[in-house]
């Protein structure tokens, strides 16, 4: 595979377990109460916190039935205490609890002996609307619980997603004006765990199941910003605001790096120019005799084959013109993401002249071969005067 888009870094930072992050709800006595902690996490403002974390359902099931169903848990005050909707008060036997937030996931959730499961969950199409997926399960019963109520730590059950770039080359100006990830699969199923989330408990990726919508280029996850973001040596994020990508885990399949459409990718919508002093050259999109390309972008792509687990953060940074790289690879989709859209003027769907999806973007960066010719003896006569 051609390899245009180097990788100066693909790092996994691991959602960090914190134990000081327990708030205990004040709210003791007879009715089953709950104190909920979070996993402490490197977050934007789409992943769920302890602080914006105002919700939650839960469903506790002893005795071979539901005791109830998807009561709704709730904190006015940033998680210092928390109030069921309704009270319910201990029964002789233990309870397991299954909680879950947001209180509506994007998909159907089912708890009760048969099986506890969120089916059929998606993540928005648009980032700005995507939610962290937290769950939690734990037991109790009213002779340990009764008084300090039921600890609940919550578990990241999604995989986030930044990308940043940058540009190595002084002599190439690069201006990114959107990201899109393209061919993840968009929609899997969730079985909640029936072992005590507490701070030392992983939630495995065999949690999730039955993925599909994949390899499907109208549910391409798309950020795009008002204001470009201009590329240099140090690497920016270019994910256009405070929200990451929020998606299923899953072991992704690389795009292969040629007019195939199937296989996962990151694209770039940028334009790239060749700098001399003060003159720029535009290299991409293409001009050509009859389009100029003024204020249009164009998508460069590179596969990527990550392992998604829950829980992770990854953080894609994307070194153009490096170390002998050059910019990536034609798109084999480099029209809108969905063609139901509206179309976006900035796009070029024909970056390149006579180019197809994989085609190198820049080619190999120019290089010379030397030869210097021998020296040639050549005797002069001169007669002094």
């Amino acid at each position: 595979m051609k390899k245009n888009l180097l990788f100066a870094a693909l790092a996994a930072s691991v959602m960090v377990s914190c134990s000081n992050d327990d708030i205990v709800d004040v709210n003791h006595g007879e009715g089953i109460a709950f104190r909920t902690s979070l996993d402490r996490a490197l977050t934007r403002a789409n992943a769920t916190n302890l602080e914006n974390l105002n919700a939650f359902n839960v469903t506790a099931i002893g005795n071979g039935q539901n005791y109830f169903t998807n009561m709704p848990v709730t904190s006015d005050d940033k998680g210092s205490t928390w109030k069921p909707a309704h009270t319910y008060y201990w029964p002789s036997y233990d309870l397991s609890f299954f909680a879950y937030a947001p209180q509506e996931p994007g998909g159907t959730v089912s708890i009760d002996n048969n099986g506890k499961k969120i089916t059929g969950f998606s993540p928005s199409k648009k980032v700005s609307e995507q939610k962290d997926l937290v769950v939690s399960y734990n037991t109790g019963n009213k002779t340990n619980n009764e008084e300090k109520g039921v600890a609940m730590n919550f578990k990241h059950a999604l995989s986030q997603i930044e990308v940043k770039a940058k540009c190595s080359n002084e002599k190439i100006k690069i201006e990114v004006r959107g990201v899109k990830l393209v061919n993840a699969a968009a929609k899997a199923d969730f079985t909640f765990p029936e072992e005590e989330t507490n701070t030392g408990y992983v939630l495995s990726q065999n949690k999730w199941s039955g993925w599909t919508d994949k390899d499907d280029h109208s549910k391409a996850y798309m950020i795009t910003g008002k204001d470009k973001v201009e590329l240099n040596a140090d690497a920016k994020s270019i994910m256009f605001g405070t929200n990451n990508f929020m998606l299923i885990p899953q072991q992704l399949t690389a795009w292969d790096g040629t007019e195939s459409k199937n296989g996962a990718y990151l694209s770039v919508l940028c334009r790239i120019y060749s700098l001399d002093g003060g003159n720029e050259t535009l290299l991409y999109p293409e001009p050509t005799i009859d389009d100029p390309k003024t204020d249009k972008y164009a998508f460069a792509a590179v596969a990527i084959d990550t392992n998604w687990e829950p829980g992770k953060k990854y953080t894609y940074t994307l070194n153009f013109c490096g170390n002998g790289g050059g910019a990536g690879e034609i798109d084999p989709n480099p029209g809108p993401v969905d063609p139901t859209e509206p179309t976006d003027p900035e796009i070029d769907p024909t970056p390149k002249p006579d180019g197809n999806g994989g085609d190198e973007i820049l080619g190999k960066p120019i290089k010379f071969t030397v030869t210097v010719d021998d020296w040639k003896d050549q005797s002069e006569n001169v007669d002094m005067k």
